[in-house]
């Protein structure tokens, strides 16, 4: 486990040591290292250390901001946005859940959450409903949308960042599991798709590749596809 110098992770510490002290220490010592638990905390005052969640917490902030910075809400319609945000944030797949590629159903952060694929979403056709300025719940949903589609904007290619001409990237293959680039996707909708087929050009490295989505199957450039979470940063760290 790797948190930052928060409040409330800093007094959770300080309570499981005192927990730790009335307790059997050896055992509990012995079960944690069977699991291969360990605690790590980053530095006082340095955001950059904390990498991928750092960069989606930037990212969530400028939608925000942009969405819900004038809008014409009070506190408890604030409080429901946030909430429909933070569903959707959390419902981002991380990674298969099983060993098997072909297993597409992905593990999210709601699954450490709630123990569920993700939260409720509003229906589709919410999106697609005239606005009535008297309906409050309708507006709130309209700015959630909104938030979505410039989340998604923003997040999706720090995904699939490719550096050019300085750096060798892992070549796309056969199983693997990704996210399918699509800005017009319905909010909480992630389409995970699994690659059967790979083009690579003259010079080996793969550039086009075919996936499965469901009964779907799709031609599309690898700039269109993004790889899961876990994999991205493991690939980032065996660099």
């Amino acid at each position: 486990m790797i948190s930052d110098n928060g409040t409330n992770f800093v007094g959770a510490n300080r309570e499981l040591k005192e927990l730790v002290a009335l307790l059997d220490k050896d055992k509990i010592h012995n079960s944690i290292s069977n699991q291969g638990i360990k605690w790590h905390f980053n530095p006082p005052l340095a955001p950059h250390f904390g990498g991928i969640h750092e960069t989606m917490i930037k990212s969530a902030k400028r939608a925000i901001y942009a969405i819900l910075g004038n809008a014409d809400i009070n506190d408890e319609e604030l409080l429901t946005a946030f909430t429909g945000a933070e569903a959707l944030i959390n419902s981002r797949p991380l990674t298969y859940q099983s060993a098997d590629p072909k297993d597409d159903t992905p593990l999210t952060p709601n699954h450490f959450l709630h123990g569920q694929l993700g939260g409720h979403f509003a229906p589709e056709t919410v999106d697609n409903t005239d606005f009535n300025p008297r309906k409050r719940w309708r507006r709130i949903q309209e700015l959630i949308r909104h938030f979505w589609k410039r989340w998604i904007r923003e997040w999706l290619p720090g995904l699939n960042k490719r550096d050019k001409w300085t750096k060798t990237k892992r070549n796309m293959k056969t199983d693997d599991i990704v996210l399918v680039m699509n800005p017009n996707a319905p909010r909480g909708h992630w389409p995970l798709g699994r690659i059967i087929e790979v083009f690579p050009g003259k010079d080996g490295h793969v550039r086009v590749a075919k996936v499965s989505l469901g009964q779907t199957v799709l031609i599309r450039p690898i700039t269109k596809l993004c790889p899961l979470e876990i994999e991205t940063s493991e690939n980032d760290s065996d660099k």
